[in-house]
């Protein structure tokens, strides 16, 4: 009966260690699908002759999920999932991190910008003039890893830092390239109809040395009688910019009835967009891949910045005959898939 006992102790230590809580929740990531642009965007919104044919452009996304015991990690691990990052749960304020919740928040206050920029460089590229509004500097985000700034918040609009008057984020950065940490600059911002002085000592460095406020900047731009949230379609799960490259494609080919660049393959893609076209890098390339490569695409394209990452993802999976393009802007995937 005594080695019952034991052995029933045993079997319950094992599964409490297996289902206790953990003290922080962990993101885990696995390839997910794609998923065509043409229910996403409406050309027609700004020419009326824009066409609605299917476009056979796709957007990669990858699966994400929250859990919170050694077993799910299990389970998880089975299924193909990679741990991504960790979610501090009890950690007080002043000891938190930059996390995934925190990544997730700002990929959602991009959203609008990102659609802005998806428009704009379709209209560029198609040589459409359509008048904008411009902003103040809005702080965008204010991840918590940053403890210059702590005080802005977002949706702050930066009016004045000390006496000087900010047009845009570049006006800030040259302003603080004089700075060094330790220094303490007054930042006069507009929230809700409120002007307030906030001070912010000068905490972190950027990748190049100098000083920053310790937040996303970016101007805001309208068009004039042109909304895009009747243009870009997104449902309230998305976060991120890394399907805006592929639907600034599929906008052009919507908006130029000339213009076929799939000819017939199924072509997919992933990277940030530009006002001016330019794509930007993204995470999680590698699961992109293996997701384009599980779906049978054609045509795989990538930031160029990125290829690093690519060959890494070439020699661990096995990605078959399909075709990865790596590109700096909309006018050089154009030209390669009109090839």
């Amino acid at each position: 009966m005594f080695i019952i006992y034991i052995f029933l102790l045993f079997v319950f230590i094992i599964l409490w260690g297996l289902f206790k809580p953990l003290k922080v929740s962990e993101i885990w990531t696995a390839p997910g699908s794609i998923l065509s642009v043409d229910p996403i965007i409406n050309a027609k919104e700004i020419c009326e002759s824009a066409q609605t044919l299917p476009t056979n452009l796709y957007m990669t996304y990858v699966k994400r999920t929250l859990i919170n015991s050694w077993w799910e990690r299990i389970v998880l691990g089975y299924d193909g999932y990679t741990r991504t990052s960790i979610t501090r749960l009890y950690a007080s304020e002043s000891d938190s991190d930059f996390t995934e919740r925190d990544l997730t928040i700002l990929g959602k206050e991009l959203i609008p910008y990102m659609k802005h920029n998806i428009v704009k460089a379709a209209l560029v590229h198609e040589n459409i003039d359509l008048p904008e509004e411009i902003s103040k500097p809005v702080v965008v985000f204010h991840p918590e890893k940053f403890k210059t700034g702590q005080d802005l918040k977002v949706g702050d609009e930066v009016l004045f830092i000390d006496d000087i008057e900010v047009d845009s984020p570049e006006d800030i950065n040259f302003y603080l390239e004089s700075f060094n940490i330790g220094d303490t600059v007054d930042v006069i911002v507009h929230r809700q109809h409120i002007t307030l002085e906030i001070p912010v000592t000068i905490k972190e460095l950027d990748r190049h040395g100098k000083a920053t406020l310790g937040v996303y900047l970016k101007n805001q731009f309208v068009f004039e009688g042109l909304s895009v949230d009747n243009i870009i379609h997104l449902d309230n799960n998305y976060s991120g910019e890394s399907g805006g490259f592929m639907l600034a494609l599929g906008l052009i080919q919507q908006l130029d009835p000339n213009v076929d660049l799939a000819r017939g393959r199924k072509v997919a893609g992933t990277g940030g967009i530009t006002r001016g076209g330019d794509i930007q890098p993204i995470s999680n390339l590698d699961l992109k891949l293996l997701t384009a490569k599980n779906e049978k695409v054609d045509v795989f394209i990538y930031p160029k910045y990125q290829e690093q990452e690519v060959a890494k993802a070439k020699a661990n999976y096995n990605l078959g005959d399909l075709e990865l393009v790596g590109v700096r802007n909309l006018r050089e995937a154009i030209a390669y898939l009109n090839q």
